[in-house]
């Protein structure tokens, strides 16, 4: 007993000095960033380094200024407003009632929906700070406001489709939908052996009698936001802390990654789902008597995690072991079981090479080629000239590092014997995989491996760190004697910068939110000529499009596409427009789109400019116009 109470107090002290010096490592590494930048003569980067060069700045100064002030408790009791509880409830159940309204009533989200949204968040973190705070109205409060965020991108319009994915998932969908089986493997291979969510959106649609993409957003979104409550019993159970619990909550809700996966519900957001309530229940049956019945439930999840999306496990396995070492480190107790997580790949890597060896063939092979590692590649949207933008869109990100450096500071110095030092050293660990930094920059890491998927499976546990930093900074300023209201209000107008800055950034719909990216959803005008399209051109027929529609039309045939009268087209993407006239076949031509903001081309973005218009119309015209509607031009090669 006494070695082992010697071995603790020494990882204690080792923590505890790592903290001390965790704000001089920080500077170092800003510093290096800088030098390393101006050394290869792209200045650029160092302007986009100081999205986290400052805020991790000025958060290094800010732990100094904390570590001096010893009195500083995160379980301090004084510092909470003497604000009405029911006041607040009933403010936000008006306005909450009145975004419904505006939702429903107006064709796009105005501005001032947002400026609503914001206000929302706003009396939902006063309230997290109020004295006797309501647990379940709280969180109640949290799903219903994420609910409509996410119900505003995707139910509001015709066909909301994000990055894409979701339309050849709707088709994998339907094929399960009318055959009545999973994908046959010849033609599927990339998820024949992973068909849950398919089976899921189809057997969901034949209860409820709705079609597939209606049934896809009100199945999926309800799953998605559930995890608001399993987020919260995660933290409390582990640090006993229902405040900072509600207010990672919070923070969660309003992440930018998070909103944008709420809306882009696809198998890699089903199977994230899987592994949080893993995670959940792998914590909470060491804690029961009953500890069986949940360590079988979490192994039930992961086989679902893994039948769900094929390499999500892969990735989830990584921070599980990155979890399972850091609680090795600094845990105060073991959650973790090293059995369950060789379990878990013993499953997953046997399920890889037993039943989906063809596919686990394809996906090493075309991920070990020599030639995309002979050296590093950068990718095409990093370009000298839109540093600026970048910083500006990227506020909120230079918000979370502030606090989550601080959170994170905090906890490794003062929470001594707590398990939420675990979490702080997995997220300070895996904050890379989080902000910004040069391995975002390089097509490798982002686009081969797919670094930017490990957002959202970090978003719960980079949101507890930011609201341990909220609470230690706002302590901070109490202890120097700013009043309780001064101190919130600090606080709350960074949130509220934080909140809106993640908001704006999933706001394409928006008329005043313009940028240059394309919209993320069909409207009924274009869909109208998709279906002329499917309703009249024949099965098979060569059809040039730009990105998103050649997404659109992603059927390919198979062995039961007659009998499922299902259509089928060889769908290209227009390389150029110079190409045009030698393409055989049909072209369809979103024009609304073109002419509000581009095209996206194989080459490139097409974007509206005068000369740009004439040189369309020029080479279109040598092709017969076969249907025409506000939206849409189908035509057809002479």
């Amino acid at each position: 007993m006494k070695s082992y109470e010697f071995k603790f107090i020494t990882k204690d002290n080792r923590l505890h000095s790592f903290a001390l010096a965790l704000p001089v490592l920080i500077l170092l590494t800003v510093v290096s960033g800088f030098l390393l930048a101006f050394a290869i003569d792209r200045p650029d980067y160092a302007i986009r380094g100081l999205a986290t060069g400052l805020p991790a700045i000025l958060a290094s100064f800010f732990l100094v200024m904390i570590y001096h002030k010893r009195e500083i408790e995160l379980t301090s009791s004084s510092n909470t407003l003497a604000i009405s509880q029911r006041t607040l409830m009933i403010i936000f159940g008006i306005l909450f009632n009145v975004s419904i309204l505006i939702l429903l009533l107006i064709p796009f989200r105005p501005w001032y929906y947002f400026v609503l949204i914001l206000i929302l968040y706003s009396l939902i973190f006063t309230q997290i700070f109020s004295r006797n705070a309501n647990v379940l109205m709280i969180l109640s409060e949290i799903i219903l406001l994420m609910t409509s965020v996410i119900c505003g991108m995707t139910l509001k319009y015709p066909l909301y489709f994000g990055w894409t994915d979701i339309l050849p998932h709707l088709f994998f969908a339907k094929i399960t939908y009318l055959s009545g089986h999973t994908l046959p493997m010849d033609y599927f291979l990339e998820y024949a052996n992973f068909p849950l969510y398919h089976i899921l959106i189809a057997e969901s649609s034949y209860l409820l009698g709705l079609d597939l993409k209606n049934t896809l957003f009100l199945i999926a979104i309800p799953i998605y936001v559930i995890l608001i409550i399993f987020i919260y019993k995660l933290f409390n159970l582990t640090t006993r802390n229902s405040q900072m619990s509600l207010l990672t909550c919070l923070i969660y809700s309003v992440t930018s990654v998070v909103i944008l996966y709420g809306a882009y519900a696809i198998t890699r957001t089903v199977a994230y789902v899987g592994f949080i309530i893993m995670i959940y229940l792998i914590y909470k049956g060491h804690s029961e008597k009953n500890e069986a019945v949940y360590r079988s439930l979490a192994i039930l999840l992961s086989i679902f995690v893994i039948l769900a999306h094929q390499v999500s496990i892969i990735q989830m396995v990584i921070l599980m072991l990155f979890l399972l070492v850091c609680e090795r480190i600094a845990g105060n107790k073991k959650y973790l079981s090293t059995n369950f997580f060789v379990l878990v790949n013993v499953t997953f890597i046997g399920y890889w090479f037993y039943g989906a060896y063809s596919f686990t063939r394809s996906v090493i092979a075309s991920h070990i080629r020599p030639e995309y590692f002979e050296t590093p590649v950068v990718k095409a949207t990093v370009q000298s000239g839109n540093e600026w933008s970048f910083l500006v869109n990227n506020i909120d990100s230079s918000i979370f590092l502030f606090f989550a450096l601080i959170g994170i500071g905090y906890i490794l110095w003062k929470e001594n014997k707590k398990y939420a030092r675990v979490f702080s050293l997995f997220a300070l660990s895996t904050l890379v995989l989080y902000t910004p930094n040069p391995i975002q920059l390089l097509w490798q890491s982002m686009i081969l491996f797919r670094f930017d998927r490990f957002m959202l499976m970090l978003a719960p546990f980079m949101s507890f760190v930011m609201s341990a930093g909220i609470f230690a900074f706002l302590y901070y300023l109490r202890s120097k004697n700013v009043k309780i209201r001064s101190a919130f209000m600090i606080v709350l107008v960074l949130f509220s910068i934080f909140s809106f800055s993640s908001i704006i950034s999933n706001s394409e719909d928006s008329n005043y939110f313009k940028s240059d990216t394309n919209r993320k959803y069909f409207i009924e005008e274009e869909l109208i000529g998709y279906d002329h399209v499917s309703g009249h051109v024949p099965f098979g027929s060569s059809l040039h499009s730009d990105y998103e529609t050649s997404r659109y039309f992603t059927q390919r045939e198979f062995d039961e596409s007659d009998a499922l009268k299902l259509p089928y087209y060889r769908s290209y993407m227009i390389n150029t427009y110079e190409g045009i006239p030698d393409y055989e076949g049909y072209i369809l031509i979103r024009e609304k789109q073109f002419l509000d903001t581009k095209l996206a081309f194989e080459e490139g973005n097409y974007f509206p400019t005068s000369e740009n218009q004439i040189q369309l119309y020029t080479y279109l015209q040598g092709n017969n116009k076969v249907y025409s509607n506000t939206a849409v031009d189908l035509y057809h090669s002479s």
